[in-house]
């Protein structure tokens, strides 16, 4: 099982989270607000106890799928991931920062995602040593209710 790793525990990445763990994936949530990890927490709580109330989904899967999630301030933790998937700020320079950021921690084999929809790639990745690693995918917000993804 891949371990995905998202960066930016607001609406869209606890719900691209939420996607991930859903589909069996061991999922790292990294923000550097404690509150906002917090948050996420909550909301995906709250998304799974709906699930289960409108009988989509078991007790016992909503807590084997929360179980799958860890939420981490320290950007070390996605270490060990498959892929790493930005859903901070529509901003280029933080997204620059946060890339040039995990690829000093994460394998050469990781694959580098931006959720973004209007910023450009190439900008985002021309700083790194493997530019060539970072793609972009977009998740249709709510990201657990949406079955699109742009890639």
């Amino acid at each position: 099982m891949d371990t995905i790793g998202i960066l930016g525990a607001g609406s869209m990445g606890s719900g691209i989270a939420q996607v991930a763990a859903s589909v069996g994936h061991k999922v790292v949530i990294c923000d550097n607000l404690t509150i906002a990890l917090s948050k996420s927490g909550k909301s995906i709580q709250g998304t799974l106890k709906s699930l289960v109330e409108k009988g989509k989904m078991t007790d016992s899967n909503a807590y084997e799928m929360f179980s799958r999630i860890k939420f981490s301030d320290h950007m070390s933790d996605f270490r060990d991931c498959s892929m790493v998937i930005e859903a901070i700020v529509e901003d280029i320079e933080p997204k620059q920062i946060a890339f040039k950021s995990m690829e000093a921690i994460v394998s050469e084999n990781t694959i580098l995602a931006s959720n973004t929809s209007s910023l450009s790639i190439s900008a985002m990745g021309a700083q790194l040593k493997h530019p060539e690693r970072i793609v972009g995918i977009h998740f249709f917000n709510p990201a657990p209710l949406m079955r699109l993804v742009e890639k």
